[in-house]
C-alpha cells in the first residue's frame, strides 16, 4: 500500500460526519443545532441529540438524524459498538437516508469490518447514485483490500461525473499514485491545481506523485515548498519534502523536516525511521540507533515498509 493511501478514509470519513444537517419542528430546533453542531463538545451534542430523541413532537425524519449524529459523536469519542448501536436505531427510524448507511459504513471501517462497510456503501450510493464520499469511501475500501479493478471502476465514475471537482481528482490521484500510474495521477493533480491553485493538499500529492515517480524531483519540491507557504503546520508536506531531501542525500535537510513531523506526531514510525537512518549517514550512530529502535517498537514491518521508499 502506498503511503498517500493512509489518509483517504479520513479524508472522505470527514467530508461524511459534517454531511446531511437537518432542520426540524421547533421544539427541538435548539436542541438538533448543538446536535448536529460539529464544533460542539461531544458531551453536549450526545446530550442534546438524546433531547430530540425523547422531544414527543420529533418525527422520524428527525429521530432518525438525531441517532446519526449521536452515532457520530460515538464514533468520534472512540466508542465505535455504541455508535453502530445508534446508526442502527437511526436506519430503523429513517430507513431512506443515504447518509446514515455511509457513516455506519465509517464505523464498521474502524472495526475491520471490510464487508459489512461495503454492503453498507452499496445501500447508500443505491439511495443516491450520486454521493461522491460515499463512492469515495467504497473506490477506497476496494483499495485496501486489493480489489483494484472495482476501485478504478469508482474513482473513473466520480471523475466522469464530476471533471472539476478537487477532491474528486484528489482520490483517483492518490489511488493511480498507489497503483504506480503516475503519469496518470500526474495528469490528475494538474487538473485540480489548475481549478484551485492554492490548495496545500493537491500541491502535496503532486509532489508525492513526482517523488515516487523519480521524475521532476525539482517541480515536486517547488510543489512541496508551496504547500508548505500556503499551510506551514501541514504535516504530510514535511513528510513528503523530507523523502525527498533524504533521496537527494540532503540528510540535515531530511532530519530537520523529519523533526518538524515528529514534534506534532512523536509516535510516526515511517518519520522515525527515516530520521534515524538520515542520523546514521551524518555519522550520529547512537542518536540514528536510538530513533530507529524507537520506530520498530511501534511497527516490527518498519524495515521492510521504508526499503520500498529508499529509506534503508
Amino acid at each position: 500500500m502506498d503511503m498517500s493511501w493512509r489518509t483517504q478514509w479520513n479524508i472522505a470519513l470527514v467530508a461524511l460526519l459534517g454531511s446531511c444537517l437537518l432542520v426540524v419542528p421547533a421544539q427541538a430546533e435548539t436542541a438538533m443545532a448543538t446536535c448536529q453542531n460539529l464544533k460542539a463538545p461531544l458531551q453536549a451534542r450526545y446530550d442534546a441529540c438524546a433531547v430530540v430523541i425523547q422531544d414527543k413532537h420529533s418525527d422520524e425524519q428527525a429521530i432518525g438524524a438525531a441517532y446519526k449524529q449521536r452515532g457520530n459523536a460515538l464514533l468520534l469519542a472512540g466508542q465505535v459498538d455504541h455508535a453502530l448501536e445508534d446508526y442502527e436505531r437511526g436506519i430503523k427510524a429513517n430507513p431512506k437516508d443515504p447518509e446514515i448507511y455511509l457513516q455506519r459504513a465509517s464505523a464498521y471501517y474502524f472495526q475491520r469490518k471490510f464487508k459489512d462497510a461495503i454492503r453498507d456503501l452499496d445501500q447508500a450510493i443505491r439511495l443516491d447514485d450520486r454521493n461522491i464520499p460515499a463512492r469515495t469511501s467504497r473506490g477506497t475500501i476496494y483499495a485496501l483490500i486489493g480489489q483494484n479493478d472495482r476501485a478504478a471502476d469508482d474513482f473513473d465514475y466520480l471523475v466522469k461525473s464530476n471533471p472539476n471537482n478537487v477532491f474528486v481528482l484528489n482520490n483517483r490521484g492518490n489511488f493511480l499514485t498507489g497503483r504506480r500510474q503516475f503519469e496518470r495521477a500526474v495528469a490528475d493533480f494538474d487538473r485540480a491545481v489548475q481549478i484551485e491553485p492554492n490548495n496545500p493538499a493537491t500541491l502535496n500529492n503532486r509532489c508525492w506523485a513526482r517523488l515516487r515517480w523519480m521524475r521532476e524531483l525539482r517541480t515536486a519540491e517547488k510543489d512541496c515548498d508551496d504547500a508548505l507557504r500556503l499551510a506551514p503546520a501541514f504535516i504530510p508536506a514535511y513528510k513528503s519534502r523530507a523523502l525527498l531531501m533524504f533521496r537527494y542525500g540532503a540528510f540535515d535537510d531530511a532530519v530537520a523536516d523529519y523533526s518538524r513531523v515528529l514534534a506534532k506526531t512523536p509516535k510516526d514510525a515511517d518519520a522515525l525511521f527515516a530520521r534515524g537512518t538520515s542520523l546514521i549517514k551524518l555519522g550520529k550512530k547512537a542518536a540514528g540507533e536510538a530513533d530507529i529502535a524507537a520506530a520498530r517498537a511501534i511497527d516490527h514491518d518498519i524495515d521492510k515498509h521504508s526499503a520500498i521508499y529508499g529509506v534503508e
